[in-house]
């Protein structure tokens, strides 16, 4: 195990980190239980801020290999994402829509929107085979792999370099940062567009302990001026922004390949404090939400959990409130009659309330 002091940020290689949040070992939050008694694997979810860049992550992530295995349940196609006009118009008002690459399409619900703007060439990458297949039936041409330099360089010879490429909730998902970077260079054109959205950490929810955006499948957490920096790290010129109201808050930043030096916004200085204090603020609500709870129940109320997600599975294990729950419901047919990972509550519809 490395020791604290030797830890060293991923991005700018700063030794200048502290702790965020650590919730000890938790189950994965997407992997439903069969029954009851089924075993499962616990793995460490510590989040370090790096007060150099300020770039939140995991220290020690989980093996894509383990953490997406099976993991065939999470279709853009089970979620209302009304901001996708919008994206697509920032786009599409900002290129000529000759040539576009998603990473990470899913099931293919944006490629499906570039194509009734008449963008001429869509092509889409997507590692899970199911979602993959879903989007090659809609008629486009997915690749089924993780993002590599040798996939990245196979697509070229096949298609040409991209005057557009698209990483929708994706670069929040990559372990490392700057080999993600190296696959876009090869894939975009001198001059071309990245567009990125990710999961905005806003400083409210810092200072509110707020934990639903701790999840083990994002390794890396951004704020607006820790995404505009990476973008101008790696040569990548922001020049729109959008803020959208999806998941909670989701930032958009379309930019533009540059072969010239960018300089960096200042970090946010204060910034430390709060997340220094995070982790008091999260103990703060832990209590308040169990004394709420346990109040209500001795009062004679049933607690229900209304909907079964990964951020209700974060927030249930790692504020360890299981046992103030009565019953666990969700209207997602497919998750009916699973068991939750680490609280092990059995999965009802609506219906059973």
């Amino acid at each position: 195990m490395e020791n604290e002091l030797d830890k060293k940020c991923k991005l700018c290689f700063s030794k200048n980190l502290i702790e965020m949040i650590n919730l000890g070992n938790l189950p994965i939050a997407h992997r439903y239980l069969s029954s009851k008694n089924e075993k499962e694997e616990s793995f460490p979810l510590s989040i370090h801020y790096c007060r150099s860049c300020g770039l939140a992550y995991i220290i020690n992530p989980i093996n894509p290999e383990i953490l997406y295995k099976n993991y065939n349940h999470c279709f853009s196609s089970w979620k209302m994402q009304p901001h996708i006009p919008d994206e697509i118009q920032t786009i599409a008002s900002n290129s000529n829509k000759e040539s576009i690459i998603e990473i990470a399409c899913n099931d293919g619900l944006f490629l499906e929107e570039l194509k009734k703007n008449y963008f001429s060439k869509i092509i889409g990458v997507e590692p899970n085979k199911i979602a993959g297949e879903i989007a090659r039936k809609k008629g486009f041409k997915v690749y089924s792999e993780m993002l590599t330099e040798n996939l990245a360089k196979k697509i070229i010879e096949e298609e040409g370099k991209f005057e557009v490429v698209v990483a929708r909730q994706v670069l929040e998902h990559i372990p490392d940062i700057e080999n993600f970077f190296k696959c876009i260079d090869i894939l975009i054109k001198k001059d071309g567009l990245l567009f990125v959205d990710i999961p905005d950490i806003k400083e409210e929810f810092i200072s509110m302990g707020d934990l639903s955006f701790v999840w083990e499948e994002h390794p890396n957490y951004f704020t607006e001026t820790t995404l505009k920096n990476i973008l101008k790290k790696f040569y990548y010129l922001p020049f729109i922004i959008r803020n959208y109201g999806f998941s909670s808050s989701t930032l958009a930043i379309l930019s533009r390949k540059t072969i010239l030096p960018l300089s960096k916004e200042a970090i946010d200085k204060n910034m430390g404090e709060k997340i220094l204090n995070y982790k008091n603020k999260v103990k703060e609500y832990e209590i308040y939400l169990k004394n709420t709870l346990s109040n209500l129940r001795n009062k004679n109320h049933k607690i229900v959990l209304y909907g079964v997600g990964c951020r209700s599975s974060i927030l249930l294990n790692g504020l360890k409130f299981k046992d103030y729950i009565n019953i666990a419901i969700d209207d997602q047919k497919e998750r009916h009659g699973l068991f939750m990972s680490g609280s092990r509550l059995k999965i009802h519809p609506s219906s059973d309330m």
